[in-house]
């Protein structure tokens, strides 16, 4: 449709927000299953070996063996049990030098995985997902999402910044977005 006013009496958003969290979920536990991949050969290197699923690659690769379905890995659900890893998780690393929390709790406002490196520009973070979604966050003590942009596509590479432009390769293009003024 191009051009027009769309209304409707419910929001448009809820199916895709809906289907979102499923996916979210299923990212989580089986990320190989969903993108039709075959599940990995060789365990995760960062797994412990001592643990249960150490010779399982295909278990041990599962975001959830990792940090619980909670995401509080150690100090969560799987604090016991045959899915204990011992891992503490990501956000246990904030602050490691001093000890100081920085972000805890803050989370994307979709469920997203990253292979990308974050890139800084002008007092913010942007994170592109590799699901298509680009996360600005806002650089500073407190976690604050301030836009997701879908590109509708998988990011694998890191973006650049050169000129007032953020470069964005895509699966398929490569996006050159600047502010217009």
């Amino acid at each position: 449709m191009t051009g027009g006013i769309l209304s409707a009496s419910t929001p448009v958003f809820a199916d895709e927000t809906a289907s979102s969290i499923v996916r979210g979920a299923k990212l989580y536990d089986k990320w190989y299953k969903v993108i039709g991949a075959k599940a990995p050969k060789m365990s995760q290197a960062a797994y412990p070996t001592s643990k249960a699923k150490a010779k399982k690659p295909k278990d041990n690769w599962r975001f959830k063996e990792c940090h619980g379905w909670d995401y509080k890995g150690v100090d969560g659900a799987y604090k016991t049990g045959s899915h204990n890893t011992g891992i503490r998780g990501i956000n246990a690393m904030a602050g490691a030098d001093t000890g100081k929390i920085v972000y805890e709790g803050g989370r994307m406002p979709v469920a997203q995985r990253f292979s990308a490196s974050p890139v800084a520009f002008d007092g913010k973070f942007l994170m592109p997902g590799v699901d298509g979604d680009v996360f600005v966050i806002r650089a500073g003590p407190e976690f604050e999402v301030l836009s997701t942009n879908s590109l509708g596509e998988g990011i694998w590479a890191n973006p650049a910044i050169s000129n007032g432009r953020i470069y964005i390769r895509t699966l398929e293009h490569l996006w050159a977005i600047e502010q217009l003024d």
